[in-house]
């Protein structure tokens, strides 16, 4: 008996020694229709390396945020007349490298990130007694650093929150506009009214809406820099 005992409190060591990957399950989320899991490896006594991959419904989220997003089309602020008209579907993904200074996988960690993401979304415009709808897709791809704390319960279950994250962030904007009220429209008399109805007051968006016309539509590019944040949090299982 003190024999089998023996091996298994060996084997219990080894296990929980050698419990260097992490599944994770996102939980903040999820409130707004964003399903992702995370992996975390060990590399170093100190370091892992995180990937994050996700899924975006915002229509089948916990709480609706179609009024958050209804204004902030009016943060054009032209006069544009663009409507909000409902969400399409997105992803996201990103990788981090954490180094935690007392051990892998446990308490404060340091992280640089790199990510990208996009999702898409319907606006509806009004031009010269036409109507337009908008499929538009917005994406970024960011650097940026975060802070978080990882704890671990009964040596296999963890609570990662990753409570700070700050960086920078190319964003492009594409959208489409296509009209169902004239089949041979001639997409290149709306180019002006397109421009003015993304341009802005604000300086950072003034003179960097493109576009271009083909047969049978009308393609809208914003391409900005602007600040990224980044925060959530995870529960885990080690093995």
């Amino acid at each position: 008996m003190r024999r089998i005992f023996t091996i298994l409190l060996v084997a219990a060591t080894i296990g929980v020694a050698a419990q260097e990957n992490n599944i994770k399950l996102n939980l903040t989320g999820t409130n707004f229709g964003n399903y992702a899991l995370g992996y975390e490896r060990v590399i170093t006594p100190k370091s892992t390396l995180n990937l994050n991959a996700g899924y975006w419904n915002m229509n089948h989220g916990l709480f609706s945020i179609d009024n958050f997003f209804t204004k902030q089309v009016d943060f054009f602020d032209t006069g544009n007349g663009l409507t909000f008209d409902g969400f399409n579907q997105g992803f996201h993904t990103a990788l981090e490298y954490r180094f935690y200074p007392q051990m892998a996988m446990n308490g404060v960690y340091l992280s640089p990130y790199l990510r990208y993401w996009q999702h898409g979304f319907n606006l509806l415009d009004e031009i010269r007694d036409t109507d337009f709808n908008i499929n538009t897709r917005l994406s970024g791809l960011g650097l940026g650093f975060q802070v978080g704390y990882q704890w671990t319960i009964a040596d296999v279950f963890t609570i990662d929150w990753y409570f700070i994250g700050i960086g920078v962030e190319r964003y492009v904007l594409k959208g489409d506009y296509t009209t169902s009220n004239n089949s041979n429209f001639n997409y290149s008399t709306i180019e002006p009214d397109v421009k003015k109805a993304f341009e802005s007051d604000y300086e950072f968006i003034t003179g960097k809406v493109k576009t271009k016309a083909t047969d049978d539509h009308m393609r809208v590019t914003l391409p900005v820099f602007g600040p990224g944040f980044k925060s959530g949090l995870s529960i885990g299982y080690r093995f």
